[in-house]
C-alpha cells in the first residue's frame, strides 16, 4: 500500500521534529564529497509520513549516536524549506532552464538535536562501534569519511568479529 505524503507547505522555515529509520550509508560525490546516511520513513510529530526518504550528511551530531544498524530510529529537528526542482521532462533540453521548467518540492534542512529513539538488536557476530570521540576531533571528516568505507565492508561482509 502507497502513503501520501503529509503536505509541509505551510511550514515552511518552521523547526519541526521528526524521525526516521536508518537505511544505510552512502556518499556524495564531486566538489562536496563526504558521508552520509540514508533515512527512509520520515514522520512528523503525529506519525504522519512526510516523505518516503531523506538523505543527511554525516554530522558530528549523528557521529555522536555511535554506529547504527538498519532499523534504528533517529528522532531529529529540522527546518521545513521550499526548493526549485527541475521538471523531468525540462531536464533533456539543452540550455538554460526557465521559470516555468521547475516545481516547488518540499525538503527538510538544517537537522540538529539527534537522538536514538529505538534500537535495534545487531546482526549475530556484529557489534555497535563507539565512534562518538570522532566529532571532538579536528580531523573529524576524514575520519568519518574512512568509517563509514570500512562501515559499508563491515556491514554486509560475513566475518565474525573477535
Amino acid at each position: 500500500m502507497a502513503t501520501q505524503r503529509h503536505e509541509l507547505g505551510h511550514k515552511n522555515e518552521k523547526r519541526s521534529t521528526f524521525t526516521g529509520t536508518f537505511e544505510r550509508i552512502g556518499k556524495k560525490h564531486g566538489k562536496s564529497s563526504g558521508a552520509t546516511i540514508l533515512l527512509v520513513d520520515i514522520k512528523d510529530r503525529k506519525g504522519r509520513i512526510v516523505t518516503n526518504h531523506l538523505w543527511l550528511s554525516y554530522t558530528k551530531g549523528l557521529a555522536r549516536l555511535n554506529s547504527l544498524f538498519v532499523g534504528d530510529e533517529i528522532q531529529f529537528d529540522a527546518r521545513v524549506k521550499v526548493y526549485q526542482h527541475a521538471k523531468a521532462s525540462s531536464r533533456k533540453k539543452k540550455g538554460a532552464l526557465l521559470p516555468e521548467d521547475y516545481y516547488d518540492e518540499y525538503g527538510l534542512s538544517h537537522p540538529t538535536n539527534f537522538k536514538l529513539v529505538h534500537k535495534v538488536t545487531p546482526p549475530p557476530n556484529k557489534e555497535r562501534k563507539e565512534i562518538a570521540w570522532f566529532a571532538e576531533r579536528k580531523q573529524f571528516q576524514q575520519m568519518i569519511n574512512k568509517f563509514c568505507k570500512w562501515y559499508s565492508w563491515y556491514l554486509n561482509s560475513d566475518e565474525t568479529t573477535k
